[in-house]
């Protein structure tokens, strides 16, 4: 085969810059205390607090002193107290303690940066904060219901946040990957039904298995004693990827908002970008409060561990080729819209961000705003 021919019908697999106009999870609620956390997002350092008044906060991770790490310091009252020589810096970054003197260098503060408390997660804004509106947070009232009994954990992987994003939206690979937890055989996996709904700033698939083998992840969780009908909602948009699942006896299943008494599972994969080449993985699963009993949420978040350890061994090994074969196109199958439609709306929000940063870079540029 000809270069020629082997070029028609690839693509590079190359994920646009993250966009910093976005809302991501930076933590958990529960992460969020008196004692200061330290995350890196969008190749940034941040440093997350909670004031005695209980509010969350986020600064830059470096005192504009002398470079230490605020999250090596500690939070009196609602300040952030650097370690090293006790700067204190208040929510929106301004230095308003010296210890020491009684001036206050005009100069002193650091960047500080929008949050958003909601459904169990830290939101937080790394672009423009006149951008950020609370309307744009992704939800998932779930989180906030008495019906549901649910944890979130905290992975990191060594993998660009755009790999992760196509793992969550083509299920083609459970069959694959986790033939031991959710998966199952991998030609029902391959062969099964997905329409993909495409709108202004997300994407949704419905994927239905009809008659097939129930998983063992399923079983553990909800007995079957035979064959069953699987339906998967997989919803995407910048920042959080939903994914529903119901599955019952074969032929019960009418639509694919109803699990009856059936099985019944709806995840929260929200991906942060860290770097080029690593991503944070904030995930949560959950229980309906009708089925719970003693252990079952435990055995859930259990074996979801299992099942994206698994995932993380692929995902980091993609990245490892990735720099092993630079600028090498890859190909696209059937399964892949989903995930293509969520690459293509994530290379949208990236493209807009950049030429509004350039229009803002000549508008700054121009004789006219050189002579005011």
């Amino acid at each position: 085969m000809t270069n020629e021919a082997r070029a028609k019908g690839t693509m590079q697999l190359n994920t646009p810059p993250a966009p910093r106009n976005v809302w991501y999870v930076g933590a958990w609620c529960r992460e969020v205390t008196s004692k200061p956390i330290a995350r890196r997002i969008l190749d940034t350092p941040v440093v997350f607090f909670r004031g005695e008044d209980g509010r969350a906060a986020a600064l830059q991770d470096r005192c504009c002193h002398r470079a230490a790490p605020l999250s090596l310091g500690r939070v009196k009252g609602n300040l952030l107290q650097c370690g090293y020589h006790g700067l204190c810096f208040d929510a929106g970054g301004q230095c308003v303690r010296v210890p020491g003197q009684d001036l206050v260098p005009p100069a002193a503060c650091v960047p500080s940066y929008p949050v958003l408390e909601q459904d169990g997660a830290v939101w937080i804004w790394m672009g423009d904060p006149a951008a950020a509106t609370s309307s744009q947070v992704p939800r998932f009232p779930r989180h906030s219901s008495p019906d549901w009994h649910w944890r979130g954990e905290h992975f990191g992987y060594s993998a660009n946040y755009g790999l992760l994003y196509d793992n969550l939206l083509d299920l083609t690979h459970v069959g694959y990957i986790h033939p031991n937890t959710i998966g199952g055989n991998e030609e029902e996996h391959s062969n099964a039904k997905m329409e993909v709904q495409r709108g202004d700033g997300f994407a949704k698939g419905v994927r239905w298995m009809r008659d097939v083998d129930p998983p063992a992840a399923y079983q553990a969780l909800r007995p079957f004693t035979g064959r069953i009908d699987r339906c998967q909602v997989m919803r995407f948009q910048p920042g959080l990827v939903t994914i529903s699942i119901i599955a019952h006896d074969a032929g019960r299943l009418a639509d694919d908002e109803d699990a009856m008494d059936g099985y019944e599972s709806h995840g929260f994969h929200a991906i942060t970008p860290e770097s080029e080449t690593r991503c944070h993985y904030f995930w949560a699963v959950g229980v309906p409060a009708r089925f719970m009993k003693p252990g079952l949420l435990e055995k859930k978040i259990e074996l979801t561990r299992i099942t994206f350890e698994e995932d993380r061994e692929i995902l980091e090994a993609q990245q490892r080729n990735l720099k092993e074969f630079p600028g090498l196109p890859v190909v696209s199958i059937r399964s892949d819209s989903l995930s293509m439609a969520a690459r293509r709306i994530w290379a949208a929000v990236s493209a807009a961000e950049q030429a509004n940063a350039q229009s803002l870079v000549q508008i700054a540029s121009s004789p006219s705003a050189l002579a005011t």
